[in-house]
């Protein structure tokens, strides 16, 4: 049980947090013997909506209203503090801040007007990398990595780019990949040489093979009557969590 909406779950370190809307995040311990006491909190004016762990787990990353971007310091999980704090020209409706990392360090998150801003997450105190990809990007668009690359889906093209990460070209002038027929649009997640995207507004889900990353290949697409967000590998199938429908789990 949690004090408030769930809107969003990580796990890092056999720790689990959940990002609880108004309850702001909270931060639980997991027991061998199937408990999740609560060793941490961290609270803000404004809802948290979204929260992000990359490995090894020194920061959370969390959406706090609709526009803030605020990356944690986890060093003393009972005590999380924010140690960077952004916001960018343009709202964060919904799950914007990126899954995986290139380089093993930067992460992202896309505002909708002004594109997808980069953050160092390699010293002691994360940082604004001075990289930033100027793409328009819609509620049903996101970012990914694969083979160490951004792997960008954009709704309103109906494809995914993969620019290099100090990509200085208009994205006018990159090539982009995609199926025949098929706009590709939602919230992107790579687990081997899959990459599976889910559309939370049309219920779309789309699984592609991008082994070879330019010549993708539709292996399925379905439409599902919940709102399913990111898409999560488990065992020898995946996870979709799909709002009213509930959590379904596909072999």
């Amino acid at each position: 049980p949690t004090s408030c909406v769930c809107c969003d779950v990580a796990f890092c370190n056999a720790l689990l947090f959940a990002a609880e809307g108004a309850a702001g995040l909270s931060i639980r311990q997991v027991e061998s013997n199937g408990t999740f006491p609560l060793i941490g909190h961290y609270r803000t004016d404004q809802p948290i909506r979204q929260v992000t762990v990359p490995f090894p787990g020194k920061f959370a990353l969390v959406q706090v209203g609709n526009s803030e971007l605020q990356i944690l310091d986890l060093s003393d999980p009972a005590s999380p503090h924010p140690v960077l704090r952004d916001t960018r020209f343009g709202l964060l409706y919904g799950h914007q801040i990126g899954t995986g990392l290139v380089d093993r360090r930067y992460a992202n998150c896309y505002w909708h007007v002004s594109g997808i801003y980069w953050y160092d997450l390699s010293g002691d105190r994360p940082q604004y990398a001075g990289i930033h990809h100027a793409l328009r990007m819609d509620s049903d668009s996101g970012v990914a990595v694969y083979r160490n690359r951004p792997l960008i889906v954009n709704g309103p093209a109906g494809r995914y780019f993969r620019p290099e990460l100090h990509e200085r070209r208009p994205f006018a002038e990159l090539p982009s990949y995609g199926i025949p027929g098929l706009r590709l649009r939602g919230i992107p997640s790579v687990s081997g040489d899959l990459l599976r995207i889910a559309d939370r507004a049309s219920g779309e889900v789309t699984v592609l093979d991008i082994s070879e990353p330019e010549q993708p290949r539709l292996q399925e697409h379905f439409t599902l009557p919940g709102n399913p967000g990111t898409i999560v590998p488990c065992g020898s199938g995946w996870l979709i969590p799909a709002g009213y429908q509930g959590l379904l789990f596909k072999a």
